[in-house]
């Protein structure tokens, strides 16, 4: 179930013609890049850390999931983060109707719980947005 939705999650993100004009890439992990390599894509989104609880019924199986996106800018201001932060917003904050899954489950929540801007370093903001999602089996 935990892949179903990541999955769902990045197809909504990378299909999403707004955040390609922004020039985000979606990785559904932190791309291995060293230290101070030049070579880091900015603006980024990664899809993070899903912490999955059980939800189940007596009839059905079913989990309730934190999911934390990450999000990663280098532009030295806060304007291109928010803009990305309210992008994902907009695109699954109580949109599980929305989002294509595997169609063995079903979503009947997406929802973002909150969300987090700091500043890394002088140029590079990381943002957090978390999302409570129930999956069940049908």
């Amino acid at each position: 179930m935990e892949w179903a939705l990541q999955a769902g999650i990045f197809s909504r993100l990378s299909d999403d013609p707004d955040l390609a004009a922004l020039g985000v890439t979606i990785h559904d992990a932190s791309p291995q890049i060293e230290a101070g390599d030049t070579a880091a894509e900015f603006p980024r989104i990664e899809i993070g850390y899903q912490d999955a609880r059980e939800w189940d019924t007596r009839s059905e199986n079913g989990l309730d999931v934190i999911l934390r996106i990450h999000t990663f800018s280098a532009s030295g201001s806060m304007k291109e983060a928010r803009e990305i932060q309210s992008r994902i917003y907009a695109l699954l904050h109580r949109q599980h109707g929305a989002l294509a899954i595997d169609p063995a489950y079903s979503l009947t929540l997406l929802r973002r719980d909150g969300s987090d801007l700091v500043q890394e370093t002088d140029r590079i903001f990381h943002g957090v947005c978390e999302f409570r999602a129930l999956i069940e089996t049908l």
